[in-house]
């Protein structure tokens, strides 16, 4: 059994010695920008593995804490509902399983990321009734940087060790 996490306990910027500062901790912004992306407080894993003979099963569930979007340009966070219609990112979590065969030099590993399917949070950029000209988040919907999109995804694995 293990487990690891950390906390972003803060992440400040200014793009200029006169600009003022952003402070990201806890927020999603424009990842296309410099420093833009995710910037979550806490994220995780808790992974256990059972090992029997030639077999061993592992499960990891990983966590992704929640965050808020950031609009770099306007230096403040986005107001849910007004200048995005989802302007939060939840806890979103992810279980993987992995299992192993091992005989002598030989290792199959079959795996499975993302078991439950789950699917990356919306997250939406301008609202068309906001006056804001270029609010908040990626242009895909999504942080594809952080977050699983492309779902359940399944490994065959062998390796031979000298």
């Amino acid at each position: 059994v293990g487990a690891q996490t950390t906390y972003l306990a803060r992440f400040d910027r200014r793009v200029a010695p006169d600009s003022p500062l952003q402070r990201l901790a806890g927020t999603i912004s424009n990842s296309e920008e410099l420093f833009g992306g995710s910037h979550t407080r806490w994220r995780g894993a808790l992974q256990t593995t059972y090992e029997a003979g030639p077999l061993a099963v592992t499960y990891t569930l990983r966590v992704i804490g929640p965050a808020r979007q950031y609009d770099l340009g306007a230096n403040r966070l986005v107001t849910p509902r007004v200048d995005a219609l989802h302007a939060e990112a939840p806890v979103v979590t992810y279980s993987d399983l992995q299992t192993a065969l091992t005989f002598g030099k030989y290792r199959t590993t079959l795996g499975v990321t993302n078991l439950l399917d789950k699917d990356p949070p919306l997250l939406s950029g301008r609202n068309s009734s906001s006056a804001l000209a270029g609010a908040t988040t990626t242009p895909d919907n999504t942080d594809y940087h952080t977050y699983d999109v492309v779902g359940r995804f399944v490994y065959l694995r062998a390796s031979v060790s000298f």
